[in-house]
């Protein structure tokens, strides 16, 4: 297996905001990767009175939400491992004398867990308290602001005003790769930019360097931070310490209109939630959706920003006539009738072999199928195939981009985009073509393109 972070030596062809996942989900997904006889006994436990039972091992956070109640954590991550370095999800336990961190601490049978008590809102208020100190003041220019979860829990936990008066410690801002910018001011040393360079992607680019109130977080040795991942590190920072150079100040969180989606750069099929300004039309970001059985909690680079062809103003948004003076806007109507009328004239004078129709990996079911009906039931046309588009796989240590670049190359091929009866497959198609053998070529797009160059010898362009 190639080291993490490289590229594999041959691709590999496969088939078909919020950063949390609820507790029941993650047990869930835990017990899958388990035999059924490993599976963990369940405990009962009580959380402020309200008894549950919960799978043994279950940590008090995530244990927490099944009962319905929230304990704050800046550090923790379901998918990142344990640090217990914020110590704002401290919580109170029934006969003991100290208070325990909840993202550390276990659940048991017969455990009675106070998250809501006088002693643990005087601890959580401390530990804002101490956050604070050096913290700017800055969050109507700060672009985390709508979705930092520090502005969130100064609301919720306090305190309303610092007690320490003292010049606070300044760092200027840097460029730490293609496409983050760090904040050094507004971090919190929550570490979870360095778990997931370091567990996710394997690979050591973000460290803790320096000590005392000198802390702060930084790239090693001053590289860049350039591992295809990196996006992920803006979404997971609770504040606004990292953020997205391609994102940052072009919107408010609360301008956005987040839909639901799956990313089509890849066979993979990570979910992805698109953040889209209705006012101005227009996609602003990808960020990842949870999905355990997918992609987890992560996406790749190329799927977060795998959006701006979209908005290219050189896309086709509708039909064109190329001719002696350029591209000519033609009515859908127009189009269709000249297409239809140019294929029947060509299949009635050389026969349906005279005809190749390139299809696409990225068409839906629905459009493979009509495009097997279409072509191949109802014009008899056999050379009917669609272009590959595969690429060396990248590893990381616990993600994996898929080399498949088609996200419905499964689809196109279970639906019959494929030659049959000795029909000619893309390469052999194009040859035809040149060679004149086939008079005409139909390519068939499920994604945005340009408009093709002058030497494009295409009869239509979808």
């Amino acid at each position: 297996m190639p080291r993490p972070g490289r590229r594999a030596a041959s691709p590999r062809n496969t088939g078909m905001s919020s950063c949390f996942i609820s507790a029941r989900s993650a047990v869930l997904w835990t017990a899958r990767s388990r035999n059924d006889g490993d599976l963990m006994a369940q405990v009962k436990v009580k959380f402020d009175g309200r008894e549950i039972s919960v799978e043994k091992g279950t940590n008090l956070i995530e244990a927490a939400k099944l009962a319905g109640i929230f304990v704050p954590h800046f550090c923790y991550h379901p998918g990142l491992p344990v640090v217990g370095v914020c110590r704002i999800c401290l919580c109170e336990l029934e006969g003991r004398p100290k208070l325990v961190a909840g993202c550390a601490t276990s659940v048991e049978e017969g455990m009675h867990v106070i998250t809501r008590s006088k002693k643990v809102a005087d601890a959580r208020r401390a530990v804002m308290e101490f956050l604070l100190i050096h913290h700017p003041l800055d969050c109507p220019m700060c672009d985390k602001g709508g979705e930092c979860t520090l502005q969130d829990y100064t609301m919720l936990l306090g305190p309303s005003r610092s007690r320490f008066q003292f010049e606070k410690l300044t760092w200027p801002e840097e460029d730490v790769g293609g496409k983050l910018v760090l904040n050094k001011n507004r971090c919190i040393l929550c570490m979870r930019c360095v778990n997931l360079c370091k567990d996710v992607a394997g690979l050591d680019e973000i460290a803790v360097l320096n000590r005392g109130e000198q802390t702060f977080i930084g790239t090693v040795d001053g590289r860049m931070i350039e591992n295809e991942l990196a996006g992920n590190i803006a979404d997971i920072c609770p504040v606004g310490a990292l953020t997205s150079k391609d994102f940052r100040f072009k919107a408010r969180p609360w301008e956005l209109t987040n839909v639901s989606s799956v990313c089509p750069h890849c066979s993979k099929g990570c979910n992805i939630v698109v953040g889209f300004h209705a006012r101005r039309n227009e996609i602003l970001r990808n960020t990842a959706r949870t999905n355990m059985d997918v992609n987890q909690w992560w996406i790749c680079d190329r799927g977060r920003g795998g959006f701006h062809h979209v908005h290219d103003e050189k896309r086709l948004t509708a039909p064109a006539r190329r001719g002696d003076k350029g591209y000519q806007g033609v009515s859908w109507n127009e189009a269709l009738l000249e297409i239809s009328a140019s294929l029947r004239d060509i299949i009635l004078r050389h026969g349906a072999r005279a005809v190749g129709v390139l299809g696409s990996g990225t068409l839906t079911n629905e459009e493979q199928y009509l495009t097997r009906a279409v072509f191949r039931d109802g014009l008899g046309i056999t050379h009917i195939d669609f272009p590959r588009r595969p690429q060396p796989e990248v590893r990381y240590a616990k993600f994996t981009i898929e080399g498949d670049k088609d996200p419905n190359a499964r689809g196109a091929l279970l639906c019959g985009v494929a030659p049959v009866q000795s029909g000619l497959g893309v390469r052999d198609m194009v040859r035809a073509a040149a060679e004149g053998t086939i008079k005409a070529l139909l390519f068939l797009r499920g994604a945005p393109s340009p408009i093709p160059r002058a030497g494009c010898s295409a009869s239509a362009r979808f």
